[in-house]
């Protein structure tokens, strides 16, 4: 069986409103970069409870589309499901509500086999950044939590990235986290074992306002994070960090 060139992780928790807007521009930009239609969207049903299940049913006939369907709202095992079903080297991560930024791919793309992961970081240039004042403090925050307790030296572990299997595919499988430190663990993990990974600022927008509270968003956090911290603890380095961050005029 022939692997796809890409394989675009989706979570999807209630997203009706845009998410067959979302594939069908999503696909437009992917195909026009990598020149072919040999890739394909792993949509993790994540909990959902609207129609989003029959609007991209309605898409599977002209689109590549694995759907998923989890009974829980787990942003992490959404992820960590898609990438495990997923039917090529390399994965892009992204969510539904994201404006796309054809910059960043276009670069990704690229270099792809230069590094094991891509972080497109909404922190990494403020000029790009138009999230709402109080979760760019939000993000901060985080990140400061996680350089003090983790060492980590990344800007965004969160949001959008290309990620090698080839390199990473036995870090992901063993995660243990889920919920919204998935990523930040398997980011950091990498880190540690010396694989290169590179962070580049995109330019972030949301096409739809945040749903969730943030104060409940905050203490899960806080929670989650005690228990990275047990994880992190035992994971010791085993090369120097391979960790290279580029401007937008790098692109």
């Amino acid at each position: 069986m022939t692997k796809t060139l890409l394989s675009i992780i989706l979570p999807v928790k209630n997203e009706s409103q845009i998410i067959q807007d979302s594939i069908i521009s999503f696909h437009k930009e992917i195909k026009a970069i990598i020149n072919s239609e040999n890739f394909e969207f792993v949509i993790v049903l994540n909990g959902c409870t609207d129609d989003s299940e029959k609007k991209i049913n309605n898409l599977k006939e002209k689109y590549k589309i694995n759907l998923i369907k989890l009974n829980m709202s787990n942003y992490g095992l959404a992820l960590k499901t898609g990438i495990l079903n997923s039917t090529s080297n390399y994965v892009l991560i992204l969510n539904a509500d994201i404006v796309w930024d054809k910059k960043y791919f276009s670069w990704t793309w690229a270099n792809k086999e230069k590094y094991a992961i891509i972080l497109g970081s909404k922190r990494a240039d403020p000029t790009l950044n138009f999230q709402p004042s109080y979760r760019k403090l939000l993000s901060k925050g985080l990140n400061l939590i996680l350089t003090i307790l983790f060492d980590s030296v990344v800007m965004d572990t969160h949001g959008i990235k290309l990620v090698d299997l080839k390199k990473t595919i036995e870090i992901i499988k063993n995660s243990e986290m889920t919920r919204g430190q998935f990523d930040t663990e398997f980011t950091l993990k990498s880190l540690r074992v010396g694989l290169e990974i590179a962070e580049i600022p995109i330019t972030y927008r949301e096409n739809r306002k945040p749903r969730n509270l943030m104060i409940t968003k905050i203490i899960q956090n806080i929670y989650d994070l005690f228990f990275l911290y047990r994880i992190m603890k035992k994971i010791k380095y085993t090369s120097n960090i391979r960790y290279r961050r580029f401007s937008r005029e790098d692109l």
